[in-house]
C-alpha cells in the first residue's frame, strides 16, 4: 500500500506499490504511455512514466512526464539549499524535477 501525505497529484499520474510521498506536488502526465507507444523513452532501461515501486519522495515538485524508477529516494537528506544537477535542481531545499526528467532505479537525491 502506498502512502501519500500532504500531496497534490495531477492527472494521469501513476504511483507504484509501497511508494511514500510526503509534501509532494506531482503534475502528472500529458498522456498514458500505453496509448502513445510513439512516446517511449529512447533508452529501453528507462522506468515507465510516474513513480516506481518502493520510491520515497519528500518535499519535492515533479513536473509533467517524469520517470522515477523503483526504490528511488528523493529526500534531500543532506539538507542542501541550492544545487543544479543534470536531471534536477534544488531551490530553498525543495527538489524540483523538470519536465520529462528520468531518475533511474535506486537513485538517491
Amino acid at each position: 500500500m502506498s502512502v501519500l501525505d500532504h500531496c497534490v497529484i495531477g492527472v494521469r499520474s501513476r504511483i507504484g506499490r509501497n511508494a511514500q510521498l510526503r509534501e509532494v506536488v506531482m503534475l502528472g502526465a500529458n498522456y498514458f504511455e500505453a496509448h502513445r507507444p510513439d512516446r517511449k523513452p529512447r533508452e529501453p532501461s528507462a522506468p515507465p512514466l510516474g513513480v516506481g515501486e518502493g520510491a520515497v519522495l519528500e518535499r519535492c515538485i515533479v513536473d509533467k512526464n517524469c520517470r522515477i524508477g523503483r526504490g528511488v529516494r528523493i529526500t534531500n537528506r543532506q539538507g542542501v539549499r541550492e544545487a543544479d544537477a543534470e536531471n534536477y535542481v534544488i531551490r530553498d531545499g525543495i527538489v524540483v524535477l523538470p519536465n520529462g526528467a528520468v531518475v533511474p532505479d535506486g537513485t538517491e537525491i
